[in-house]
């Protein structure tokens, strides 16, 4: 999964997630207290995302591309109009692209 992790844009999105959570998070007084009370650690948030939801995304979307090569290549196949060799080269050249997904 590294040739489709930016870190760069993960870490943005990570501060991102802490930030809503942050916004979104606090617990509202009536009573006009200046410091926010957070449901939850706005930074556990941000770790748990950045954990867990981020590579299930990436396996996803990884997994998704690989199936729609396949089943392009298969369409291709099954139609008469390409030959192994051909089909190999085919492959290879989807594989190159891979770091779209």
């Amino acid at each position: 999964m590294r040739i489709i992790t930016f870190e760069k844009v993960e870490a943005k999105v990570q501060e991102r997630v802490e930030k809503k959570a942050r916004t979104y998070g606090q617990e509202v007084d009536t009573d006009g207290s200046c410091s926010p009370q957070f449901k939850i650690e706005p930074a556990l948030i941000a770790k748990l995302y950045g954990d867990w939801v981020m590579p299930l995304t990436k396996k996803r979307k990884f997994f998704t591309g690989l199936i729609d090569i396949i089943m392009m290549c298969f369409n291709v196949y099954k139609a008469g109009s390409i030959q192994v060799a051909e089909l190999l080269v085919f492959l290879w050249s989807k594989a190159d692209q891979s770091h779209v997904y």
